[in-house]
């Protein structure tokens, strides 16, 4: 092996016939070799290279044409725990499902350590080969029909509904257009709650990363709504024009995000409770908690910036009841509002916030009171529920 040290902490190696830079490493034709993880041990999803029903699934060459296949036969086999799927839209026409409102474009159920990864083009061989895409992505549409003259639209209730999972990821897709505010089976626990993703019973650890929820509406929780849920984790994931409406002229709760009886495992742990890391919620709106609403729920936000986000009554940014603990940590509030109490976060008098450094917080708007608000009881002091 031949070493040779430049001024510029260039080095250059000779070895095996390869050269090294400090940058990465290089054949004699001048390819760059990354480290790579193979796309093996799971099944591959492209609608526009499919073949028929003997399709295994198992490559590119030979895959899967909708990811409700690659969910059956993962749902039956154990040893799946990867399903790719190509760029593209997926709705309920293009999934093979009937045109029912009720029915979500993405059930998620029966799933064990199985994660789902979004962004392909359809010829990778590794997983560094993806470009992570949010305008053409992997995107799950709730859309039904649309009307152009009439200006009327018909959506699915909920886009994606997940229960009866343990330990489920899902990497780089894109939510849109779900909408629970057209639901209309009020026997059913799920109506009006969750438009983007409802996370029902049986949920034991559910893990999204570099996901965007946009253009959701529901009562409860616009793009995204859980309930006993204290392993939910968002890493990097982006809430955008998202609504809690409870009709065309009232909001309802948590703009982008309601989360309820989701207590922590470990208070004492961030990664044993609801946490929300590293992501941006921008344009979502709701009556209370313009983009995050919580009860009874212990969360820990870190790394996070809300924007621009607007609460008709009270916490523009994020609203907490009824004896929940949010822990805050390096997250940014620029320009939210709210037209009564706590432009950038309001707290009941039961719940508690915790801030633990270095939050910033900028041009939070609020009918009366400060960018932070927290409600006391009478004969009580603001110091009193610190």
């Amino acid at each position: 092996m031949m070493i040779q040290s430049y001024r510029k902490g260039l080095v250059l190696c000779v070895l095996m016939g390869t050269l090294c830079l400090w940058t990465g490493c290089f054949d004699l034709i001048g390819n760059l070799d990354f480290q790579c993880d193979p796309l093996k041990g799971g099944l591959h999803v492209n609608p526009r290279a499919y073949k028929g029903e003997r399709s295994t699934g198992r490559s590119w060459a030979d895959p899967l044409g909708t990811v409700q296949q690659a969910l059956e036969k993962a749902q039956s086999d154990p040893s799946i725990r990867h399903i790719y799927i190509t760029k593209g839209v997926y709705t309920l026409k293009s999934e093979g499902k009937s045109q029912d409102p009720s029915q979500p474009v993405l059930m998620l159920s029966g799933l064990k350590d199985v994660k789902l990864w979004g962004g392909f083009d359809g010829n990778e061989k590794c997983i560094q080969d993806r470009r992570p895409s949010q305008h053409a992505g992997t995107i799950f549409n709730g859309v039904l029909w649309e009307d152009d003259e009439t200006q009327t639209q018909e959506y699915v209730w909920h886009v994606a509904k997940v229960q009866h999972v343990s330990n489920l990821h899902l990497e780089n897709i894109v939510i849109r257009g779900g909408r629970a505010t057209q639901c209309n089976a009020p026997a059913d626990d799920s109506c009006n709650h969750g438009g983007g993703i409802y996370v029902g019973e049986d949920v034991e650890g559910l893990r999204m990363t570099g996901l965007t929820l946009e253009n959701n509406h529901a009562r409860f929780g616009g793009a995204f709504y859980a309930s006993h849920c204290p392993l939910c984790f968002f890493d990097g994931c982006l809430f955008r024009y998202n609504k809690a409406l409870e009709s065309q002229e009232t909001g309802g709760v948590g703009g982008a995000l309601f989360v309820r009886d989701s207590r922590s495992l470990n208070r004492k742990s961030p990664e044993r409770t609801f946490t929300i890391s590293g992501g941006h919620f921008q344009h979502n709106e709701a009556s209370m908690g313009g983009a995050v609403a919580a009860t009874k729920s212990d969360l820990f936000v870190l790394g996070t910036e809300f924007r621009h986000n607007k609460a008709l009554s009270e916490g523009g940014g994020i609203w907490l009841a009824d004896q929940s603990v949010l822990q805050l940590e390096k997250a940014w509030f620029v320009s939210n509002h709210a037209d009564i109490h706590g432009g950038a976060i309001s707290v009941s008098w039961q719940s508690t916030l915790q801030e633990l450094e270095d939050n910033h917080f900028q041009e939070n708007k609020q009918g009366t009171g400060e960018e932070i608000f927290r409600e006391t009881l009478p004969g009580e002091t603001p110091e009193d529920t610190q």
